[in-house]
């Protein structure tokens, strides 16, 4: 049997995994999912309680919903499925649990970027349906939402440079990208997860500051050289370059921290 990837142990492994997020969290993403609807209750109350009769709930209400819910379980998830690889007795068992590191590794990144987003964003649309359905809801779908963003970010695009963007591509790796970078910080650290994630990151933001700051301090870059097309295709360049740099250090730190771990 290869001890690298074997289909069938995967598969097994997978269908566990799978199984132990869902008792672990699954519930919680629903109820997260259902922020516009919890958002759209408590202010409809406050409305009743201090005007007398219902409200609109602004558009803007329900995108802070949305960015709050994704926040959220983005955050938590990953350190509430795999925060305990850590733990002395847990993580012990986990390590014994015949897979390989590589099976592992990927069963991970199908629950965190494929099965988790799938859950949140179901829910979101049943979410969504259901308030529309609310004869004085005045809000925002998906879909509009969306097409909104592209709309608006598509006033950046120049004569001859468009601006690359995609509301729904865009989100997607973000949603993995913070997904992947919480669980890294979760079989990373033993304590205080979350708060030493976000150090982490403010410290490699600093970091990255300074590079960028003595760049933009590059004598040859002039009113001169700086065009708008030259913006919009470094704009461009730089979000394809972060994801891959980003994407390339969560594999490869995960994988790493997965093939090592010990108790």
């Amino acid at each position: 049997m290869n001890k690298t990837f074997d289909l069938n142990r995967f598969g097994k492994y997978l269908s566990y995994d799978l199984l132990t997020s869902w008792r672990k969290a699954g519930l919680s993403v629903i109820i997260t999912a259902l922020l516009p609807l919890w958002f759209y209750l408590i202010y409809q109350i406050i409305c009743l309680v201090f005007r007398g009769h219902l409200g609109q709930f602004s558009v803007f209400g329900i995108v802070a919903a949305y960015i709050v819910s994704f926040v959220i379980v983005t955050i938590a998830f990953p350190v509430r499925v795999y925060g305990f690889l850590t733990s002395k007795k847990a993580g012990s068992d986990w390590v014994l649990i015949p897979a390989s590191a590589f099976e592992k590794f990927l069963s991970m990144l199908v629950v965190l970027c494929i099965a988790a987003p799938a859950l949140w964003f179901g829910s979101i649309v049943a979410c969504d349906a259901v308030m529309s359905l609310i004869p004085n809801y005045h809000g925002m779908g998906l879909t509009t939402l969306f097409n909104g963003l592209d709309s608006i970010l598509s006033h950046l695009n120049t004569e001859n440079v468009d601006f690359v963007f995609n509301s729904p591509v865009v989100s997607y790796l973000n949603w993995s990208a913070n997904a992947l970078c919480f669980a890294l910080g979760a079989v990373i650290f033993r304590k205080n997860k979350v708060v030493y994630t976000f150090l982490s990151l403010m410290a490699i933001g600093f970091i990255f500051s300074i590079a960028i700051g003595i760049i933009g301090g590059n004598p040859s870059l002039t009113s001169e050289t700086i065009t708008d097309d030259s913006v919009i295709r470094t704009l461009n360049t730089s979000s394809i370059v972060m994801y891959f740099v980003e994407f390339l250090a969560f594999f490869g730190g995960l994988y790493y921290r997965i093939k090592t771990i010990k108790h």
